[in-house]
């Protein structure tokens, strides 16, 4: 499939920087994996920070939606946030706790995620 080669390929790229973005946000790198849960909703990437846990999906689009599977990640995972990665130009604001981030903008808006 198309979208879960693009996943794969841009989860990779977020892991090629990701040692940076995890000493930024004050995270090991073994506190950064693959998700899924046993309702069979998928996380692309969760990070442990401290207490709390932040998700990561990536999603081949410039004008990603909510999905059902996002609100059962962030339910059984007990995500803090939930970001969707995504290929627009923009970032917003999905929901309460759910932010699209676009693809060109990771590094930085990630670094609100502090």
């Amino acid at each position: 499939k198309k979208s879960a080669a693009l996943s794969q390929w841009t989860v990779d790229e977020c892991l090629l920087f990701s040692s940076g973005v995890c000493e930024f946000m004050g995270v090991d790198e073994r506190d950064a994996y693959f998700s899924g849960t046993h309702s069979g909703a998928e996380l692309d990437l969760l990070i442990h920070r401290g207490s709390g846990k932040l998700g990561i999906e990536f999603k081949r689009t410039v004008a990603p939606k909510i999905t059902r599977s996002m609100h059962v990640a962030l339910a059984d995972l007990a995500l803090d946030e939930l970001i969707v990665v995504h290929g627009g130009s923009d970032s917003f604001p999905m929901a309460e706790r759910i932010r699209a981030v676009a693809a060109s903008r990771l590094e930085l808006d990630l670094l609100r995620v502090r």
